[in-house]
């Protein structure tokens, strides 16, 4: 055995150079990690999910980079969860109907009496609006409870295979 390898086996085996490569690993994601500590907030659920989607993602870069037997099909999974959670959680739209609903029912005040009390009058009538809104709210809820119970699904089935 010449020296070198034998140098190079006590440097494998070593905790030298697992402490070079935790360090060196650490400096390179220290500012990920730093920009996501400066706006955490303990109670900030949607940033909790934007943190979760941002590691799938870096995760699945570094995944397609490696190589594993399936690399590009983990790259696929951890991009598929991260978009699903991302849609689910911070692209979804309301119905338009609740839009249309807002701006189409608009309300005005008016002076009543002699001491100028205010009322406030809607243009549509308030019971057919608020039972039209309710529907239309209680739709776009289901529909977000379903992109975000499908999101779940997907990264519950196939987390497993993004890590060894």
């Amino acid at each position: 055995m010449s020296v070198k390898y034998r140098l190079w086996c006590i440097w494998y085996k070593s905790s030298l150079s697992t402490g070079y490569y935790k360090c060196k690993y650490f400096l390179k994601n220290l500012p990920m990690f730093l920009k996501m500590a400066w706006y955490w907030r303990s109670w900030d659920s949607e940033f909790t999910i934007e943190v979760l989607t941002t590691l799938l993602r870096t995760s699945a870069k570094v995944l397609r980079k490696g190589c594993g037997v399936n690399s590009e099909k983990t790259y696929r999974r951890c991009m598929t969860a991260a978009g699903l959670l991302d849609k689910a959680y911070n692209d979804f739209k309301r119905d338009k109907t609740i839009s249309y609903l807002i701006s189409k029912n608009k309300m005005y005040i008016e002076k009543v009496g002699i001491f100028g009390r205010l009322k406030i009058n809607y243009i549509a009538d308030k019971r057919i609006y608020d039972g039209m809104y309710s529907a239309a709210l209680k739709r776009s809820n289901k529909e977000e409870a379903a992109l975000k119970k499908e999101a779940w699904a997907y990264l519950h089935k196939h987390i497993e295979s993004f890590w060894d």
